[in-house]
């Protein structure tokens, strides 16, 4: 996923859509962020604000947009990988793509606390920043941003059910809260959560 995100950030994303092709890209800030704005905390709220203000101007490259592991197809023997189903794709950042698949991977780790979880946690962002160009600090910090917003929305967007339908009411509120807790935190260090759940 990063060479394509590479790929598509030379300098002039725009020439992938058309101009003004920002619809799409609104409407996925509608519903996976300001969805969220009743059910937050004030702190919480202003985070995703301030995170929908700042993303409706963002364009590094071509995002898909629905990143997550149906969408990603694996070879037997492990050794190749193929993204489909980018009928979601718009101009954004990096960190929305990346931010969405953990999101999965943290509700997991989360809910189960498997080791082969945080391992895989921690070997994508370690294997996707060792060949980005910005520092580790700040991907992951833009990658937090993004991330928690995500989780809950597993838990209160469309595809809940998909997601989170096996999930009980209570232990769904807890992940909820644990969730926007990190969302307001200043400084969340995403390979130490995922090594200590």
């Amino acid at each position: 996923m990063r060479r394509f995100h590479d790929a598509t950030a030379d300098g002039h994303p725009e020439l992938w859509f058309p101009p003004g092709a920002t619809s799409f890209k609104s409407h996925k800030m509608r519903l996976q962020y300001c969805s969220l704005m009743p059910i937050l905390t004030a702190p919480a709220r202003s985070r995703v604000s301030a995170l929908v203000d700042c993303y409706a101007s963002e364009v590094e490259c071509v995002v898909h947009g629905d990143l997550n592991s149906r969408n990603v197809l694996v070879t037997k023997d492990g050794c190749r990988a193929t993204v489909i189903d980018f009928e979601q794709a718009h101009l954004g950042t990096r960190v929305f793509d990346v931010a969405y698949l953990l999101s999965e991977f943290f509700l997991r780790l989360w809910l189960h606390r498997r080791a082969f979880l945080s391992a895989a946690i921690v070997d994508f962002l370690q294997g996707y920043q060792s060949g980005y160009s910005g520092d580790d600090e700040s991907f992951q910090r833009a990658v937090g941003i993004h991330l928690w917003p995500q989780l809950i929305y597993r838990f209160v967007g469309p595809s809940r059910m998909t997601w989170t339908g096996d999930v009980n009411r209570s232990t769904a509120a807890a992940a909820c809260v644990w969730a926007e807790s990190l969302l307001v935190a200043s400084d969340v260090d995403l390979l130490g959560i995922a090594s200590s759940l």
